[in-house]
């Protein structure tokens, strides 16, 4: 919901284009003014730019404001700013950002509910194909969100298999996006409490090794490339995180991704990488398996070799959370963690694919 919200930030931002605003002592409310002029010509050009306005400066003063302020009257503002978007611009190309700028206040299930009303209501297919990629994004950062509860991640997988039938239904044309659910599915597969398939690869500097050689030590699996600056950036936490480790029952295994193995000898003289590195390649069908869509991506496997994390960066949450793992390992007691997932925008755009078997450890 819609918190933190500074009682005249928002009038502030009006009155700079609204000339009403600038009598000194007027006690009239000059944005919710804005809504009733609106109102009165609800699907004209002007009436559009404003609803973008008042919905972006809304939602942004939500997310940049410290303070309580009037949360509720800007939450009702802001909802009914949403229906007339919907009711009288869901042909409007450019609405779909704002619809989904909109649901950015919102808690799930309310999110995905205004999208597929959104979705529902237009009959443009640019619309349809905007939202639809905003619904696959939402669906899969909230399956990974490590806030998510059990019940409601197995919820959201349900609520968008459902979903996507009907978008390769509509957009079965749009190859890219039918790959894109397809690779979202594939993510939700190797989920907090999945097991991976095991993987047996040619290592960096000679002979062979797989996940299965790991068994019985806490595992972090990193998928990453040179070719990916905030891969190359991350490394060297994994470094003095897996020396920081030593001794102890943890693993890394690393996939490159690169063009070729040389690629990665080349970048190990000056950023060294002693644990497990295998090489998987750029057209790697476990992209698709695993559903990796962005670089880094770090799977942390228990001794059992089942998924207790995936994150798309090593920060001291992630770090904190193997500690814990490892300690349990080594007391030889291992209750069941709490799921801690995320997925970063600072990371490289992956392959997309489409979905494919796994088979287990």
């Amino acid at each position: 919901m819609l918190m933190n919200v500074r009682p005249t930030a928002v009038l502030t931002m009006l009155c700079a284009c609204l000339p009403a605003c600038a009598v000194p002592g007027s006690a009239a409310d000059p944005a919710a003014e804005e809504i009733s002029a609106i109102e009165s010509e609800p699907r004209s050009d002007a009436a559009f730019e404003m609803i973008n306005r008042q919905i972006t400066e809304l939602v942004q003063e939500a997310h940049r404001s410290g303070e309580q302020g009037s949360a509720r009257e800007k939450q009702r503002r802001l909802d009914r700013l949403g229906e007339l978007l919907l009711n009288y611009h869901a042909d409007r190309e450019s609405a779909a950002n704002t619809a989904y700028l909109y649901t950015f206040q919102m808690d799930y299930p309310a999110n995905t509910e205004y999208m597929r009303r959104f979705y529902e209501a237009s009959q443009s297919p640019a619309v349809r194909n905007r939202l639809a990629r905003s619904m696959i994004s939402t669906y899969y950062m909230m399956h990974t969100d490590h806030h998510t509860s059990v019940a409601h991640r197995q919820q959201i997988e349900t609520e968008f298999r459902q979903f996507s039938e009907r978008l390769r239904r509509d957009l079965n044309d749009d190859q890219s996006l039918i790959k894109w659910v397809g690779l979202t599915l594939n993510s939700m597969d190797y989920s907090v409490g999945d097991r991976l398939q095991d993987v047996g690869r040619p290592r960096i500097g000679g002979g062979e090794d797989s996940l299965s050689r790991q068994r019985g030590k806490i595992v972090i699996v990193d998928f990453w490339a040179t070719w990916c600056p905030p891969c190359v950036a991350g490394l060297p936490k994994l470094a003095k995180f897996y020396e920081e480790m030593s001794g102890k029952p943890l693993e890394v295994v690393s996939f490159s991704m690169d063009r070729k193995p040389q690629d990665v000898v080349e970048h190990m003289k000056s950023q060294p990488m002693p644990w497990v590195n295998l090489y998987v390649g750029m057209n790697s069908d476990l992209v698709e398996q695993w559903g990796i869509s962005g670089y880094p991506t770090y799977f942390v496997l228990d001794a059992d070799g089942v998924v207790r994390a995936r994150v798309g960066e090593l920060d001291a949450d992630t770090k904190d959370f193997v500690r814990g793992l490892v300690a349990q390992l080594e007391a030889q007691d291992l209750p069941d963690y709490p799921a801690i997932e995320q997925q970063r925008t600072s990371q490289e755009p992956g392959k997309r694919g489409s979905p494919s078997s796994r088979s287990d450890l």
